[in-house]
């Protein structure tokens, strides 16, 4: 199962994430978790494909710490989803991200090992971040591997920061990502570095990601729409 989470601000990417999505992946389930969506974004990304299911959540943070309080509820969202669903795997999707070829042989891959994520070296301009190590918003779990959630979501609470990133505020869950899987010891695959591309966007990559800063974020939106028109053609 694939699951995304975003909330009105990132609606349209969230649309060209789900569209080039079902293109290669329409036997596949999706589960989107709409934070404080509009009632007509909901319809519309519901009725995108029959695979696609909407569940409403709701933020009570405003201003601008709200979209970091989104991306660090993440683990905590993906913990209750596979205690309650339980599926072989859930794929955890940023929404902005766009597919270009399908991941089929990423998923069968995975299927010997407990989960399957990008990890780097985290060097940016010359120095080292454990921020960096890992992309928190594209990594398949099987379920043999669902106890990384659990102590993920555990390393959330800690209260003291970890090099320059304090507890709730931005790489706060990426880096506690990495620190889970240091602590559990599972078998993480290593993504093939074509499989993700940022911010290069590769054009042999399988998927991009706008993982870029906010003032190209605008940019990086119609790129993306004008290559998802191109895939659908």
């Amino acid at each position: 199962m694939f699951v995304t989470i975003f909330d009105q601000a990132y609606a349209e990417w969230g649309s060209i994430l789900l569209s080039s999505l079902m293109k290669f992946h329409q036997d596949d389930s999706v589960l989107v978790l709409g934070v404080d969506l509009s009632a007509e974004t909901e319809r519309a990304v519901a009725w995108m494909h029959e695979r696609i299911a909407v569940r409403r959540l709701t933020l009570d943070e405003v201003g601008s710490g709200r979209a970091a309080k989104v991306a660090n509820s993440r683990p905590l969202w993906l913990r209750d989803l596979k205690n309650e669903f339980s599926p072989d795997w859930m794929f955890l999707l940023d929404a902005d991200l766009l597919f270009r070829r399908p991941v089929n042989d990423l998923i069968a891959a995975s299927e010997k090992h407990d989960a399957v994520m990008a990890i780097g070296d985290g060097v940016y301009r010359g120095k080292t971040y454990r921020r960096l190590r890992v992309a928190s918003g594209f990594v398949l779990f099987r379920r043999s591997g669902y106890g990384l959630i659990d102590s993920w979501c555990d390393m959330l609470s800690r209260t003291e920061a970890i090099e320059d990133v304090r507890p709730w505020e931005w790489f706060w869950e990426q880096t506690c990502l990495l620190d889970a899987v240091e602590k559990t010891g599972l078998d993480i695959l290593q993504m093939p570095e074509k499989c993700l591309s940022s911010p290069r966007l590769e054009p042999d990559a399988w998927v991009w990601s706008a993982n870029v800063p906010t003032s190209e974020k605008q940019t990086a939106l119609k790129l993306f729409a004008a290559e998802l028109m191109a895939l659908h053609k």
